[in-house]
């Protein structure tokens, strides 16, 4: 195959970050579709802003963010794993064994919530875990995405080379 030269590397990382970007935001939108409605309801609703505060505490407490986060990491994963791309053995272990681990973490947690062993208002409110749990979820997504676009780019741009594409 045809080498990819520093130039086009850098152009392939750029438009890789920026798809992992914008997989990123469209994600997060759809995924808290109903929590952004309700807030959008929220000042646009003056008279029902009480429903709708109810009805946005339901949500929260409920785990929607932290489920949403669990999705994410679970479909990069599921794209990592249907890609089967040669990562390097420490990004290999990252990426395939580190969402497996934090989402039953995850999971672990809010267990303790329903058995009563842990407040509440876990969920609920912007802990230091649960703006750890974003985080974490968002640089899993951006780094896993991100290989997965720059490995997807640099074979397209191979094969363009040969004369031939996908």
């Amino acid at each position: 195959m045809a080498e990819v030269n520093d130039l086009d590397i850098r152009k392939l990382k750029r438009k890789s970050i920026f798809s992992a970007l914008k997989w990123m935001f469209w994600n997060i939108l759809i995924g808290l579709a109903p929590l952004f409605i309700l807030f959008l309801a929220n000042l646009l609703l003056v008279k029902h802003r009480s429903e709708t505060n109810t009805e946005i505490t339901r949500l929260l407490e409920g785990g929607i963010i932290i489920f949403v986060c669990c999705t994410l990491m679970g479909a990069v994963l599921i794209d990592i794993q249907l890609e089967k791309i040669d990562f390097k053995k420490a990004v290999s272990f990252f990426l395939n064994t580190f969402p497996i681990a934090f989402i039953l973490l995850v999971c672990f947690a809010y267990y303790l919530v329903v058995v009563g062993d842990a407040p509440s208002n876990t969920f609920s409110s912007l802990t230091l875990g649960y703006a750890i749990v974003i985080l974490v979820t968002l640089v899993y997504c951006l780094v896993g995405k991100y290989h997965l676009y720059l490995n997807n780019e640099k074979k397209n741009q191979e094969l363009q080379k040969e004369g031939t594409s996908i």
